[in-house]
């Protein structure tokens, strides 16, 4: 029994994004969907509000979609509501995840959470008591709050990597081999901050 001989050809293309000879470096190629945070915060109550959908330009379908909306500390509970998929809030974690599995056609999915905030007056006898009145008694309240959202996606069919496989021989098997190759690309790691 002889083993079977497989030979390719791979070529690489320039990506959308990127300047040749720039190495096809894969920080350049741009994403398949668009997120668009809004974060409002107040001194008990906070609202989070994202567009998710796919870029018109992008052929294939995103599918698979999860967002992971890290919220502050200072949050003691959440609210969410999606106008498409299934979104749930993590208390210990202190994170909503939403999960698209496809995108609609008629509309583009909507997440907002509704946020109750603890409190930051300072405790008595604190130094930051001390500076609350020596500034008369006003407290400041931290109305920029950081947002952090963690997005995976998997697309079918396609490869950004830029490498296309344009020949495939296979020798010395006896049945013939079926003709074709896939690609597939995951999101690795997306972070958008508000």
């Amino acid at each position: 029994m002889t083993p079977c001989d497989v030979s390719y050809c791979t070529s690489m293309k320039n990506l959308p994004g990127s300047t040749p000879g720039s190495g096809n470096n894969p920080t350049n190629v741009p994403l398949p969907l668009y997120i668009r945070p809004q974060a409002t915060f107040g001194a008990s109550q906070g609202r989070v509000s994202i567009v998710c959908g796919t870029k018109p330009a992008f052929e294939k379908p995103v599918e698979s979609v999860n967002l992971e909306v890290r919220l502050p500390d200072r949050v003691t509970s959440a609210d969410p509501s999606c106008t498409h998929g299934t979104a749930t809030y993590d208390d210990i974690g202190h994170h909503v995840k939403w999960v698209i599995d496809k995108f609609p056609n008629d509309k583009t999915p909507c997440l907002t959470v509704q946020l109750q905030l603890s409190s930051n007056t300072p405790k008595k006898g604190s130094a930051e008591a001390e500076a609350v009145a020596a500034n008369g008694g006003k407290t400041m309240v931290a109305l920029q709050e950081l947002v952090d959202i963690h997005a995976n996606f998997s697309v079918a069919g396609v490869g950004v990597s830029g490498i296309k496989v344009e020949t495939l021989q296979v020798r010395n098997e006896k049945y013939k081999p079926s003709q074709g190759v896939r690609y597939h690309t995951r999101g690795g790691r997306v972070v958008v901050r508000t």
